[in-house]
């Protein structure tokens, strides 16, 4: 098995981009920590744990600017937007949810074909999540943690996923949803819309799309924002009194993706 980890810090590689082969690094695992494990086939994976996260104490998961592997180090799901964030050396800051110039409320998870948001299934144990930060920042998790992560209503892909974060946008505008398939993989998380809270550009109603993996395929829909070309947007919420255009990018290494590739749109009131 190839077991990976993505390093914002490290120069671009034209092969592996900013993933470092943890089978050369002492830091393979441990707690806190998200990696990629890529296998030939479909097989069992052993693992014994040499460290452990006490009880009653304060953990500490280090983010740096860009994309961060992370994964919750307690045994029971927790909900990430509660969880206390602070720059080095500084006092607490709130929420993260209240802090979304520090850190994106929203991480990722890989459900083996493609992205999904955490709050479908809350930051759970042993599995690794993306999340993304603007400046480097520290989250602080407490065993055992008040925060714990209550289920929430599942909805199908087909439907409006991510019903949560849209709660938070906005009243009085629109959305449309678009899902993107070839073969196995999907990107079935993409947003565009209007909403009288947000911006042209990047805010806190927009999410990041996520970087792509080392599996064997994936498939990528975002919106290329002209107001914030920086970020590869997988929701694009703009202000609703100007008309837009929105300029989406699909991308994928498999063979014509285009041709094998269909959009479902769901339109919703706000």
């Amino acid at each position: 098995a190839d077991v990976f980890r993505w390093d914002e810090t490290r120069k671009t590689d034209q092969f592996y981009l900013k993933y470092i082969d943890l089978q050369k690094s002492n830091n393979l695992f441990g707690p806190g920590l998200g990696c990629w494990i890529r296998v030939g086939e479909e097989r069992w994976l052993d693992f014994s744990a040499n460290e452990y996260y006490q009880p009653d104490t304060t953990f500490i998961i280090s983010l740096s600017a860009g994309w961060n592997q992370i994964s919750n180090p307690l045994s029971y799901p927790i909900d990430w937007k509660k969880l206390l964030i602070r720059q080095t050396g500084e006092v607490v800051f709130d929420s993260i949810s209240q802090q979304p110039e520090i850190v994106q409320p929203e991480i990722w998870w890989y459900n083996g074909y493609g992205y999904l948001p955490g709050d479908s299934i809350g930051f759970a144990p042993w599995l690794g999540y993306f999340v993304y930060a603007f400046t480097d920042c520290e989250v602080m998790i407490n065993n055992p943690s008040p925060y714990f992560y209550q289920e929430k209503e599942v909805i199908s892909n087909s439907d409006s996923e991510g019903k949560d974060l849209l709660a938070r946008s906005a009243t009085n505008g629109w959305l449309l949803y678009l899902t993107a398939r070839i073969g196995n993989f999907t990107d079935q998380y993409n947003i565009i819309g209007t909403s009288e809270k947000a911006k042209a550009g990047w805010d806190q109603y927009d999410l990041i799309e996520p970087i792509t993996g080392l599996g064997n395929g994936f498939i990528s829909l975002y919106s290329n924002n002209q107001f914030s070309p920086q970020y590869p947007l997988a929701v694009d919420l703009r202000e609703n009194r100007k008309p837009h255009e929105w300029r989406l990018i699909l991308k994928s290494n498999q063979i014509n993706p285009v041709s094998y590739t269909h959009l479902r749109a769901h339109e919703t009131s706000l």
